[in-house]
């Protein structure tokens, strides 16, 4: 039997290698946003949480977070279902945050130098594993009104379905109210037919 060669792309990376994502404190808007905005290590659990339509508002897991000896994941508590806000509370800390508009719950997963970015995977992973699914609470929907105040329209009852679209937002006519994207709107309303 040969020996097996590692090689870079066979052998884990180490979490010291990973640099940080600087940008962060956007709305999730789709699935594929996430990768943009989390670091490989947290990125399947926190695709999971947004499967589960659990707000994450920020993690962290790269070389900066080494010297804390924590990784982070931080979690809308106020957006959470009552079931979801016990386990929360059974694994992480609840904080009040202005920063992030309220309370958080700041879930931490011990790290080490020698870690690799796959055993962090797997322990994040766990952690998104504890959480429910639950009805999608922290995605905004907006009135035709609410949109040209934002936009600062003193025009906006005149705006069309399709031009108020054009400026990036899906509208749900079942609702007659605008999401910031059409796959909240399918996840809301996919959430509403599996469990009422």
């Amino acid at each position: 039997m040969e020996p097996t060669i590692e090689t870079s792309e066979s052998k884990p990376k180490l979490l010291s290698e990973i640099k940080p994502i600087e940008q962060g404190g956007v709305l999730i808007q789709t699935r594929e946003k996430i990768k943009e905005v989390v670091e490989s290590p947290l990125l399947s659990a926190c695709e999971e949480l947004y499967d589960k339509n659990i707000k994450t508002v920020a993690s962290s897991a790269n070389q900066k977070d080494i010297a804390a000896g924590n990784a982070n994941i931080l979690i809308d508590f106020k957006s959470l279902s009552p079931e979801n806000q016990m386990i929360a509370q059974g694994i992480g800390e609840v904080i009040d945050s202005p920063h992030w508009g309220g309370q958080v719950v700041n879930i931490l997963i011990p790290i080490h130098k020698d870690m690799t970015s796959v055993d962090l995977q797997q322990q994040a992973e766990q952690v998104a594993h504890r959480f429910k699914s639950q009805s999608l609470t922290w995605a905004p929907k907006y009135t035709k009104e609410k949109i040209g105040k934002i936009y600062g329209n003193p025009d906006w009852e005149k705006l069309t379905p399709t031009e108020i679209e054009e400026m990036g937002y899906f509208y749900a006519e079942d609702e007659d109210v605008y999401y910031a994207s059409r796959e909240h709107y399918k996840k809301a309303k996919e959430y509403k037919e599996k469990y009422g």
